[in-house]
């Protein structure tokens, strides 16, 4: 198996410079449903990890509960308030409004923070079926998902799924302890046998593409054993892909980019101090750093 190292180098060559005579136009339209009552921090960390990432435009669409407690923290996000239902969570009445969203977007991020319930798990199965851009699904878009893995055949373009080793046992219906025996086996047949590229999250985050290709970040960060790390990955991942770079492209990207801002936050804060919204801050000295 060729397992392909990512880092700095790596990375610094796929991402592409921006233009003296850019536009925000020019870097992508991105959406990201996300949050509910008990999560809302959720959503803010998926659009903060969008915004330091690059994305053009950056669309939060949850609740008013959401976006209020979003809009408070973050001025540069555009607001899409939805109707909740009585679990605090999008209604899945939301559905064509979402699909109408996804139409103008570059790309779309479903689950941080979403929970789990009767009108997500209608929205949810509804949405990634009918949706026509770039996807993200991580959380409980994948808990969602485990109930049924074949809907993942079922999507237009190949999506970015981003689970713990948890989610993935769910979505692969074995004990958690088996994937942790071989990470790269169960993300690469995984990858290969839905259709999508699998980025495998622990000590060691495993990326993998149902072409074969297969990736590793070996750079372990104890720091990032926090709820809210991954959902700042789903963000970087999402504004990569809004701005058209290849479904895997963009996870070892955006894996690098997470990993090289989480460094620099331990080195500054300590493992046990930095925090998940430390990272996309400070992603702007790994891109300052490399000229960018």
């Amino acid at each position: 198996m060729n397992i392909l190292q990512t880092g700095e180098e790596l990375a610094f060559g796929i991402i592409k410079k921006r233009h003296p005579d850019s536009h925000k136009g020019m870097y992508g339209t991105v959406t990201a449903v996300c949050g509910s009552g008990r999560y809302r921090g959720a959503a803010a960390l998926a659009v903060r990890g969008a915004l330091c990432a690059g994305a053009g435009i950056v669309r939060l669409a949850s609740t008013e509960k959401v976006v209020s407690a979003v809009a408070s923290k973050i001025d540069e996000c555009i607001f899409c308030p939805l109707t909740e239902s009585d679990d605090g969570a999008v209604s899945e009445t939301n559905t064509s409004e979402i699909i109408a969203l996804s139409a103008k977007s570059s790309a779309m991020l479903i689950g941080c923070g979403l929970s789990v319930c009767g009108d997500t798990r209608s929205l949810v199965r509804s949405v990634v079926k009918s949706v026509d851009c770039a996807l993200v699904l991580d959380a409980d878009a994948l808990n969602i998902m485990s109930e049924e893995p074949s809907l993942l055949k079922s999507l237009k373009r190949t999506p970015v799924i981003t689970p713990h080793g948890g989610e993935m046992s769910r979505l692969c219906g074995v004990p958690a302890e088996n994937i942790k025996t071989d990470r790269h086996k169960t993300a690469l047949e995984f990858s290969k046998e839905y259709r999508c590229v699998t980025v495998l999250k622990d000590s060691i985050t495993v990326i993998a593409s149902p072409d074969g290709r297969i990736a590793e970040n070996t750079v372990r960060n104890p720091g990032l054993s926090k709820g809210g790390s991954g959902d700042v990955l789903a963000g970087i991942t999402l504004a990569l892909l809004g701005q058209g770079y290849d479904p895997f492209d963009a996870a070892v990207c955006a894996v690098t980019l997470h990993s090289l801002a989480a460094a620099d936050c331990a080195a500054a804060f300590s493992y046990a101090g930095m925090q998940p919204s430390d990272i996309p801050m400070a992603m702007r000295g790994v891109f300052l750093r490399n000229g960018y």
